[in-house]
């Protein structure tokens, strides 16, 4: 699971940087961090909880933002930014998004 992870980091970081997004100096997560953290709930249940603990534990993502700082981060992502690692992702988890 791991390596399925920081593939998708990877390939979601690609993505945005070559869509020229970026993120704000004082932001504690970037974009790639809150996207690969919303879709490896997957892995978990579809349980967000669950994911982020993992990945903040395993230090795949160094800072995690509290559940209602996260949940605000994750709304403005937009559906553009969203379309591209959304497409790598399996199609059930693509119908619960």
């Amino acid at each position: 699971m791991r390596l399925e992870i920081i593939t998708f980091y990877e390939v979601c970081d690609a993505y945005l940087k070559q869509k020229s997004v970026s993120d704000d100096p004082q932001a504690k997560m970037t974009t790639t961090e809150v996207l690969v953290t919303a879709l490896a709930a997957w892995f978990f249940g579809s349980n967000l909880r669950m994911a982020c603990g993992i990945l903040a534990e395993s230090g795949v993502v160094v800072q995690m933002l509290s559940e209602s700082c996260f949940c605000r981060r994750r709304q403005r992502i937009t559906p553009e930014e969203w379309q591209g690692p959304r497409s790598f992702t399996p199609r059930r988890c693509n119908e619960q998004a």
